[in-house]
C-alpha cells in the first residue's frame, strides 16, 4: 500500500509539471561529444570548492542540513517518539512535521522579498537551537503528548528555511556557476547524511544532539560572515558603478 502510495505521487508530481511548468528554454548544444559526463564536468564541483571561499565556509552548514533531516527522521521518531508514545504515534507526529514544513516553506518564499535571507536563517538557528537544548534536558513521557508535536513542528519551521532559503541563497551568491554549486549543495548535504546514520549505531541521542548542536553553530556562524562578506562586496560594485556612471555624465 505505501509502494502505491509512492507510485501515485510520483504520477501526480509528473502531470503537475507536465501540464503546468511553463517551458525553459535551455542552451543545448549540437555536438553530443560535449554534452557526454566526463571527469572534467565531475571534477568541476570539487574545483569550485576548492577555488570558492564562500563554499568552502557554507559547507558545514550544508552538511547540517543532512545532519538535521536525519536527526528528526531517524532519531527523533525512535528515541523519542516510538520510546514514550509507541511506534504508531511515528506517523501523526511526523504529519504535524511534515504539514508545518510545508506551510512554512510557502510563506516563507514570499516572506523572503521582504525581509531577506539573513532574518529567516536566523529564525532557523532559534528554533533549532532551542529545540535542541530542550530535547537534551527533556525526558520524554506518554503524558506530554503536545509536547511531542510542539519539538517537530519547531524542527520544521527550521528546516523549512534549511530546505528552500538556502537553496535560494545558494542561486543568489553563485549566481556565476550555479551548477558547480548546486552540485556542492547536493554533495555535501548527503555527507550530512551519511555522517548522521553511521554514527546512529554507535552513539546515544545526548552525544548526538550535542554533535548536531555544534555543526548548527558552527555553520551558522560561517554563514553570517559569507553573508556580510557578500554584502560589502556588492556594495563595493554599486559604488564603483555609481561613480563610473557619474564620470561618464560629467564627460
Amino acid at each position: 500500500m505505501l509502494c502505491s502510495i509512492y507510485l501515485g505521487c510520483a504520477f501526480l508530481a509528473f502531470f503537475v509539471i507536465a501540464t503546468f511548468l511553463d517551458n525553459i528554454n535551455l542552451d543545448v548544444r549540437n555536438n553530443y561529444t560535449k554534452r557526454k559526463i566526463s571527469l572534467s564536468v565531475v571534477m568541476s564541483t570539487f574545483r569550485h570548492w576548492w577555488y570558492s571561499r564562500p563554499q568552502k565556509m557554507l559547507t558545514i552548514l550544508t552538511i547540517y542540513s543532512g545532519i538535521e533531516v536525519a536527526f528528526i527522521t531517524g532519531d527523533y521518531t525512535k528515541s523519542y517518539v516510538s520510546c514514550a508514545l509507541g511506534i504508531w504515534n511515528v506517523g501523526n507526529v511526523m504529519i504535524c512535521f511534515g504539514t508545518v514544513n510545508a506551510v512554512c516553506s510557502f510563506v516563507f518564499g514570499r516572506l523572503v522579498r521582504v525581509t531577506g535571507h539573513t532574518p529567516l536563517f536566523v529564525l532557523a538557528f532559534i528554533t533549532h537551537g532551542a529545540t535542541q537544548i530542550a530535547l537534551l534536558f527533556w525526558k520524554p513521557h506518554p503524558d506530554h503528548h503536545i509536547w511531542f508535536y510542539i519539538f517537530a513542528a519547531l524542527w520544521a519551521i527550521g528546516d523549512a528555511v534549511m530546505q528552500s532559503q538556502f537553496n535560494a541563497f545558494y542561486g543568489y551568491l553563485f549566481f556565476k556557476d550555479k551548477v558547480a554549486a548546486f552540485s556542492n549543495r547536493g554533495l555535501w548535504e548527503s555527507v550530512g547524511f551519511i555522517i548522521a546514520f553511521a554514527w546512529s549505531g554507535y552513539l546515544v541521542t545526548n552525544v548526538k544532539l550535542g554533535l548536531c548542536l555544534g555543526f548548527l553553530i558552527s555553520g551558522m556562524t560561517l554563514y553570517i560572515l559569507v553573508d556580510v562578506q557578500n554584502r560589502k562586496q556588492r556594495k563595493q560594485v554599486k559604488i564603483n558603478e555609481d561613480t563610473i556612471a557619474l564620470l561618464n555624465y560629467i564627460d
